[in-house]
């Protein structure tokens, strides 16, 4: 399951980005990708023609599209907000934060789509009394530290 993917593309799946020639993209697993409709920094457009091609070759992928949520909708507790200096170009304004009802459709149990792969599908089991997980959290505290024009990571010259 891929949430958001950015590089969910024949570009960004291929040479030169890749070892993989031009439509020889292939995947061993069904691949489920989740991706909000109001999302203005991973479009879903580039991705669902990725996901068709992929589907035609007999590739196991779908997209499902969730309604009015932006990028970073699975996120627990993100306040809605616009980061202006991720722009590129003439893009829109990316547009982060939780929606709530496309986090609860997100987490619904979907082994079904499994079915039929190799092996059978394992529930990993969370806490009771879990808040997200350790990754929620340190996202939590990334994001909650997080001032404009301040980098996540190494930038590049």
């Amino acid at each position: 399951m891929a949430f958001y993917p950015g590089a969910c593309s024949e570009r960004r799946q291929t040479k030169p980005f890749t070892e993989v020639e031009r439509q020889g993209w292939t995947t061993a697993v069904p691949l489920l990708t989740l991706m909000g409709e109001a999302d203005t920094w991973t479009l879903f457009p580039p991705c669902d023609a990725f996901l068709m091609d992929a589907k035609s070759a007999r590739q196991s992928g779908r997209a499902q599209i969730l309604s009015g949520a932006v990028h970073a909708f699975d996120a627990p507790d993100l306040p809605r907000r616009e980061l202006p200096q991720y722009r590129s170009g003439d893009s829109p304004i990316p547009l982060i934060g939780t929606d709530r009802d496309a986090r609860s459709d997100a987490f619904v149990p979907r082994a079904g789509i499994f079915e039929g792969a190799a092996g059978r599908v394992r529930r990993r089991r969370r806490p009771a009394k879990s808040k997200g997980g350790l990754r929620a959290r340190r996202f939590r505290k990334i994001m909650s530290s997080w001032e404009p024009g301040r980098s996540f990571g190494p930038t590049r010259a």
